[in-house]
């Protein structure tokens, strides 16, 4: 599977602002329920679980 530079730094640069305005929702854009990622704990497959997955690393983050 090829991909395109492009699209994928305009995926991460994405990624990185929703992360910035503590957005699940955005975030979550970025995905769809065939996703998968991998975690130390195991993978996660899906929005539900992908959900979970940022809605908890976000409410550890620190302020600021």
């Amino acid at each position: 599977m090829a991909t395109d530079p492009k699209q994928t730094q305009a995926t991460l640069a994405h990624h990185l602002q929703s992360f910035g305005q503590k957005s699940v929702d955005g975030i979550l854009s970025d995905y769809t329920e065939a996703s998968l990622i991998m975690t130390p704990n195991g993978p996660l497959k899906g929005l539900v679980e992908i959900r979970k997955f940022f809605t908890t690393f976000i409410e550890t983050l620190p302020e600021g």
